[in-house]
């Protein structure tokens, strides 16, 4: 979580909250796209369809490398970069 700096306070890691705001976004819909039971009637369900059946990967990144589970769900996912 950040840096400690000399002063022994937690430094921030810079991001814009715009893009934060976006990024979560996108990862609620697509959560809830997925923990839709089968039975739903709403436009979101499905919403992943396309994607899972073209076979696309999803990316996820990190600033910080090492990044807390980073290393422990993908350690040795072919492509992975640190």
């Amino acid at each position: 979580m950040g840096d400690h700096g000399n002063n022994g306070r937690v430094m921030g890691e810079v991001a814009i909250a715009a893009d934060i705001h976006h990024v979560t976004s996108v990862a609620v819909k697509m959560a809830l796209s997925l923990l839709l039971p089968e039975d739903a009637e709403v436009k979101l369900k499905g919403f992943l369809n396309p994607a899972i059946d073209a076979g696309l990967n999803y990316l996820t990144l990190s600033m910080v490398p090492d990044y807390w589970f980073y290393p422990g769900v993908f350690g040795d996912t072919p492509g992975r970069v640190t």
